[in-house]
């Protein structure tokens, strides 16, 4: 989009936007920016309008949205409008530019957000996990306190000490986006974390923002004739998240860790990546046909070559011979293999399609086994480590079939 339609969509904001006397209206639904005299506000449908308007131009400059939240851009936004109502005029070109020109004058600041973290133990002062740092918050408070004097008092936003703290590092010009950026990322760890742990008995995990502690389930049954009730506790067991397993190059987790750091990976790479969260979510998740589905999602994810394409039969026999082929040389096996999947596929278009749900825990298990299978051969076997691309796995796959 170029600033001749960005002109059209401001003027538009600026023509159903109304000032509300006394900040009060009986107009539901509705939106009001700013207080007093200077108020602009969209009324009933125009609230969407203004909405998606400023999602449109949001996303017009790719710089501004890496770097500035949705509320700075919706802020600065409402300044140029009301500046332009007041003034009686329409949006010109230079009005754009300038408001351009303002937000990526603001100079981009490095963060390190802190959370924390829970279900693990850690002896060392802290441990670097790719783009993460864990710190045990007793023994590397003097080091933040040198790094961020500001927290010599404590960490104000918690209630009481933590024991252990996740450290992710973003750049940003607003606060608001460093929060975004980093909530994503400790999404991400969680899944890759939750990935490795692969428990899928759910009693080890870790967790910042989707943690599950340790909780007492009682129900109480009522009725006339056997009334009763029922309890159940769930404790969770802590991970040692310093355990040589989580940085170990022989099954792939040293290589998930320097994808998350690295500034630039391949297509295949940023596949692995998200096949890795799929797993992870299907791990998280409690619900056993949401999880096949989420492994069998990982599956897709990282083998059906055709973007976009609906699975047909074809395609699901495909990804089922590509799966084969990356976790097993031998036939007996990769036969094995690909009538695994297509049995998982089945019972995963069962669920999708509102049909029979009686998955059961050997259907997980398999699932997970065919998924965390293919991240580990991929990551790990010579022939595919060189690989750039989903057509280079595709090619090399192809050859196999017809040598």
């Amino acid at each position: 989009m170029n600033l001749k339609d960005t002109k059209a969509i401001v003027d538009n904001l600026i023509s159903i936007s109304v000032h509300i006397p006394n900040n009060k209206t009986s107009v539901r639904p509705y939106k009001m920016i700013g207080m007093g005299a200077s108020n602009i506000s969209y009324l009933g449908e125009n609230v969407e309008i203004f909405d998606a308007a400023c999602q449109t131009i949001y996303q017009i400059n790719k710089e501004i949205y890496s770097t500035i939240s949705f509320k700075k851009l919706e802020e600065s936004l409402i300044v140029l409008i009301r500046r332009l109502k007041q003034e009686e005029k329409k949006c010109e070109e230079a009005d754009l530019t300038e408001l351009i020109n303002k937000i990526l004058n603001i100079p981009v600041v490095e963060s390190e957000a802190l959370y924390e973290i829970y279900g693990l133990t850690l002896d060392e002062p802290s441990l670097t996990l790719g783009a993460y740092t864990i710190y045990n918050y007793q023994k590397s408070r003097d080091q933040l306190v040198k790094t961020y004097p500001f927290l010599e008092n404590g960490i104000s936003f918690l209630q009481q000490n933590p024991e252990y703290i996740l450290g992710v590092k973003v750049s940003s010009r607003d606060n608001n986006k460093s929060v975004e950026m980093a909530n994503k990322l400790c999404d991400k760890f969680e899944n890759i974390v939750n990935y490795m742990i692969s428990d899928l008995t759910h009693k080890n995990s870790i967790g910042i923002r989707n943690y599950r502690s340790d909780r007492y389930l009682s129900v109480v049954i009522c009725n006339n004739s056997t009334p009763g009730s029922n309890n159940k506790a769930y404790h969770k067991d802590l991970v040692n998240i310093s355990d040589p397993f989580f940085l170990n190059p022989s099954n792939g987790n040293e290589k998930i860790w320097n994808l998350t750091k690295a500034k630039h990976i391949t297509k295949l790479e940023k596949r692995i990546l998200i096949s890795v969260e799929w797993i992870g979510r299907a791990i998280h998740d409690l619900e056993q046909d949401k999880a096949l589905v989420q492994f069998v999602f990982a599956i897709e994810a990282m083998l059906q070559f055709n973007d976009g394409s609906f699975i047909s039969p074809s395609i699901v026999s495909n990804i089922s011979e590509c799966l084969a082929f990356i976790i097993s040389d031998k036939l007996i096996d990769r036969i094995e293999i690909s009538n695994q999947f297509k049995t998982i596929y089945q019972k995963r278009s069962a669920i999708a399609h509102g049909g029979d749900k009686s998955i059961v825990r050997d259907d997980l298990v398999t699932a997970h086994y065919l998924a965390v299978s293919m991240i580990q051969c991929l990551l790990t076997k010579p022939q595919f480590i060189a690989m750039q691309s989903n057509s280079d796995l595709n090619d090399y796959i192809t050859n196999l079939k017809f040598s």
